[in-house]
Order: structure tokens, then C-alpha cells, then sequence
């Protein structure tokens, strides 16, 4: 497979979209790379990346995007709380 660079002004909307709450594989997909790759370029710009366990200051945020008619696994994906990709991890909290 070719290998796919982005631009510098690429990494730039991937590191926005990436703090406007897409995931890792979303950006890989969108972007056409490896979802370390999107780590990479994340970590080069020292952005935080969110392992998938809910972050309680959101808890509002949850709370609205439920009340605006998300499903609960819409929300957990939205907030960071839905499990990752291939994984069989339950949900932190989720009993």
C-alpha cells in the first residue's frame, strides 16, 4: 500500500477535527492513514490522546446530547466513553 503524507494544513484540520471530538479511526478514514499515524501527528502537536474512558467534567455535555436525542452509545462516542474500535472492554461504569 502507498504511503499517504499529509500536508502540513492536513494535520492542521486533523488535530481540529480530532479536539472537536472525532476519534482515531474516523480521522485514519477520513484522511486515508493508519490510526497510529493520526497518534503521531497528534502527539507532534501535543494534543492529548483520549483513551475511551469518560472524562467527568463532560458530564453535562452528556447530559445534553442524550436530552437531544443521541442514543447512549452516540453519547459515549461524542464525550469519549464508547469502547474502541475491536474492543471487548466494557464501558468504564457501565454494570
Amino acid at each position: 500500500m502507498a504511503q499517504t503524507l499529509l500536508r502540513p494544513e492536513q494535520v492542521d484540520d486533523l488535530v481540529a477535527q480530532y479536539r472537536e471530538g472525532a476519534t482515531l479511526v474516523e480521522l485514519a478514514s477520513l484522511f486515508g492513514v493508519n490510526r497510529r499515524t493520526v497518534a503521531t501527528h497528534l502527539t507532534r502537536r501535543e494534543v492529548t490522546i483520549r483513551r475511551g474512558r469518560f472524562d467527568p467534567s463532560r458530564i453535562h455535555e452528556a447530559a445534553d446530547l442524550y436530552l437531544s436525542g443521541l442514543t447512549l452509545a452516540e453519547v459515549g462516542v461524542k464525550v469519549g466513553a464508547g469502547p474502541q474500535p475491536g474492543s471487548t472492554e466494557p464501558v468504564s461504569g457501565a454494570d
